[in-house]
């Protein structure tokens, strides 16, 4: 895999996106590790749960 970014726009109702951030914050280090192929993937995956988390706090959306 490369490191190119991509912006992402995405359209949810309030509900969907708070169900995705608690989703993104109760999601654990060994679900992730049982969906990876390797190590580095597992960061790879984390990197972007945090940007998707990121994203949704900067849109006044938290986890519950």
């Amino acid at each position: 895999m490369d490191d190119e970014f991509l912006a992402l726009d995405v359209v949810v109702n309030k509900k969907s996106a708070v169900a995705l951030a608690t989703f993104l914050k109760r999601v654990t280090w060994s679900e992730m590790k049982n969906c990876a192929s390797s190590d580095e993937e597992i960061y790879t995956m984390r990197d972007g749960i945090v940007a998707l988390e990121k994203a949704l706090n900067e849109q006044g959306v938290y986890a519950l």
